[in-house]
């Protein structure tokens, strides 16, 4: 079963996206711990987001864990 996920720091535009997703998580990705069980998930996107960050390499290790 594929299931599809998203980050979304702004409510407004999360609620947008819970239409279309399984589920959105209302937070900040550059502070905020995703949260998802360890190894929980196969693949993580980031669109357009990465370059805004303060501390990308920090939360790329933090994502780490979220990897099968």
């Amino acid at each position: 079963r594929r299931a599809v996920y998203g980050v979304e720091r702004e409510a407004a535009a999360a609620a947008r996206a819970a239409g279309r997703l399984d589920r959105v998580f209302a937070l900040d990705v550059g502070r905020d711990e995703i949260p998802l069980a360890d190894a929980s998930i196969d693949c993580v996107l980031f669109g357009d987001v990465l370059e805004h960050l303060a501390d990308p390499e920090g939360v790329l290790r933090r994502c780490l864990r979220l990897l099968a």
